[in-house]
C-alpha cells in the first residue's frame, strides 16, 4: 500500500507534469480580460462606495476581536 506522496511516477515525469500544469495556468492567466475587469471594478468602487464599506467592515471585526481576545485571556 503506498503512502499519500506515492504516484508511481519519476521525479522527470513529475516535473513536466508540474511545468505543464504551470504552462497551462500561464496561458489561462493571459487570456483573462484584466483590463476589462480592472476597470469594472474601479467603476464599483466609484459607484457603490465600496471602499468606505470595506473600512467600515475592517473597523467593525477589529472592535469584535477585542471581546473574543479578553475572554481567551480570562480562560
Amino acid at each position: 500500500m503506498g503512502r499519500w506522496h506515492d504516484t508511481g511516477m519519476t521525479l522527470k515525469e513529475r516535473l513536466r507534469a508540474i511545468e505543464t500544469f504551470l504552462r497551462d495556468l500561464w496561458a489561462g492567466a493571459l487570456a483573462f480580460p484584466w483590463p476589462t475587469t480592472a476597470i469594472t471594478l474601479r467603476e464599483r468602487f466609484r459607484e457603490d462606495r465600496l471602499g468606505i464599506t470595506a473600512s467600515s467592515l475592517t473597523f467593525t471585526t477589529t472592535i469584535s476581536l477585542v471581546p473574543l481576545f479578553t475572554v481567551a485571556l480570562a480562560i
